[in-house]
């Protein structure tokens, strides 16, 4: 049955390549453990399997990601009509401390383009800084997609499409990019940065990617979309517009940014007003 849920989670969920090999690695994960077949499974089984990676050193995030994908496994296996209930309901997940994103300087991420010795890599930066998009996102740009008046099309999470602009000098990259693929006559023309084996790149291949150019930074894929999203908060942006840059479904996952820039604040306060740390 897993096979049928990673067509249900391809072609009916609709989720990125990256998602749905997580949701099946974790579901393989969770059987080799119990042994048993579906229908035996119960909500015990489930939380037994959560405090083993818990107490294997496995983070609340990691073992909250491994029980969403249980429940969505079973959830699919109840909808389809092969259990009569889904025995990962009610598990609870490890509670979570909520940390603010942490933003990374202008210079470091331009220290990074600087580094990188090809085109590829350098408009890979310079597109997660400039865009907001999510790595999954970015090896999904077709270039197709690309509108010359200064914007991209966008699919995020379920396939729902949103409208991203590009600064000149991001699109004169891109531009340069195009043509010098053309020119090498390498790589599938379909995406934007198309893979060596397949159409398109990986998404774990981005942060592999990242990390060659980073040097001691601290840069990752996911902390150029939060720096994007902060720096435009930082210098006036609305709220709203961040939202539908980033294709966040609820504004409150997007006022996350707002204690960020706020604690930003606080801190040139006490570094810079004379009566910061008077008592």
């Amino acid at each position: 049955m897993i096979e049928e849920f990673k067509k249900y989670l391809q072609y009916e969920r609709n989720l990125s390549v990256h998602t749905v090999e997580n949701y099946c690695r974790d579901v393989a994960q969770f059987f080799a453990f119990v042994s048993k077949p579906n229908s035996k499974i119960t909500s015990n089984d489930i939380s037994a399997f959560i405090l083993h990676i818990r107490e294997q050193g496995a983070s609340a995030t990691t073992s909250n990601r491994k029980l969403s994908s249980l429940k969505a496994y079973f959830r699919f296996l109840a909808k389809k009509g092969k259990l009569k209930h889904n025995p990962a309901e009610f598990v609870e997940g490890a509670k979570q401390e909520k940390k603010l994103p942490r933003p990374v300087d202008v210079a470091e991420i331009d220290a990074a383009v600087e580094k990188a010795d090809n085109l590829r890599d350098k408009l890979m930066i310079e597109l997660l800084y400039c865009t907001g998009v999510r790595r999954s996102e970015l090896v999904s740009i077709k270039v197709q997609d690309i509108n010359y008046q200064g914007y991209i099309r966008v699919f995020g999470k379920g396939g729902k499409e949103r409208i991203v602009p590009l600064a000149p000098a991001t699109m004169d990259m891109i531009a340069e990019w195009l043509h010098e693929r053309k020119v090498e006559g390498e790589g599938d023309p379909t995406y934007l940065f198309p893979g060596r084996k397949k159409p398109q790149l990986c998404a774990w291949q981005v942060g592999a990617i990242i990390r060659k150019w980073r040097g001691n930074t601290a840069i990752t894929p996911h902390k150029l979309r939060h720096s994007f999203a902060t720096d435009l908060l930082t210098n006036g942006a609305d709220l709203r517009t961040i939202q539908e840059f980033l294709g966040h479904e609820s504004l409150a996952t997007t006022q996350r940014y707002t204690a960020v820039t706020m604690e930003k604040k606080l801190q040139d306060y006490k570094k810079f007003h004379p009566r910061a740390n008077r008592y």
